[in-house]
């Protein structure tokens, strides 16, 4: 089972960083092409987005519509922080009404858009999907657990409002997560936050339990919590592309 994993594109930011490269404009249907071609030249199942693809919920709408034409494999997508922010878009004239700024309107807002896709499925606390016999469940993994990167910090920028709501957002996806794999069934878990972020600790590794996760950016000083994180046993966080990439980059995981 091969699984190309990415996160962390900040569309906004890998545009300006394209333009300024090779001074011309990108559209979102360009950078989705892009997105596409390195998929295509990577040899995987399917793919996973680990959150944080752009801070317009509209442009993240966009880009994934525009993916979906092009690709065949499935791809399993959770929303991060930035996703949260549901600025106005800074990358086109974006003139179309955006979902309030609070959780509940945001996520049905992108379930909507994202049940019209073919190929691109998104993962909420409470989702489930089978890719032969591996389950895969998902969320943001809200950071209510880390005292440095969660709502005080302005890391989702209105959507949440107080250290309650943030710690059941966190708790709603633990919860899941609890109920979900403790069983022998192989089971991909996708977050953005790190494990450390939503569970407080690592768990012991687990032969049937394989962690995806984006938002931490720089690979050499991976901390998250007070804890180090590094690429041990079923834990894969190194895939970010971050705010200084003028291209997009797929690393992949051999689970079985």
């Amino acid at each position: 089972m091969r699984i190309a994993y990415t996160a962390d594109l900040h569309l906004e930011f890998l545009t300006s960083n394209l333009q300024k490269k090779f001074a011309r404009e990108f559209l979102v249907q360009d950078l989705a092409g892009m997105f596409c071609v390195q998929l295509d030249k990577t040899a995987c199942d399917f793919a996973v987005v680990a959150g944080d693809t752009s801070h317009c919920v509209a442009d993240v709408a966009r880009f994934f519509s525009e993916v979906d034409k092009s690709v065949s494999k499935p791809i399993y997508v959770v929303l991060g922080n930035h996703d949260y922010w549901n600025w106005q878009s800074s990358l086109v004239r974006n003139y179309e009404e955006l979902p309030n700024k609070n959780v509940g309107d945001i996520e049905t807002w992108f379930r909507d858009k994202f049940s019209q896709f073919k190929n691109i499925k998104l993962l909420i606390a409470g989702d489930k999907y089978y890719y032969e016999d591996l389950k895969i469940i998902g969320d943001c993994g809200f950071s209510a657990y880390n005292n440095r990167f969660n709502f005080r910090q302005g890391i989702y920028r209105a959507t949440i409002n107080n250290a309650i709501q943030e710690k059941e957002l966190t708790d709603r996806w633990r919860n899941f997560y609890k109920r979900e794999t403790f069983t022998d069934e192989k089971t991909l878990i996708i977050t953005h936050h790190p494990p450390t972020d939503w569970g407080q600790t690592y768990e012991p590794d687990y032969d049937e339990r394989f962690y995806i996760f984006g938002h931490v950016h720089d690979i050499d000083e991976r901390v998250s919590s007070g804890v180090e994180i590094t690429k041990t046993g079923n834990y894969y966080g190194d895939a970010a592309n971050g705010y200084s990439k003028s291209g997009i980059e797929f690393k992949v995981v051999v689970l079985y």
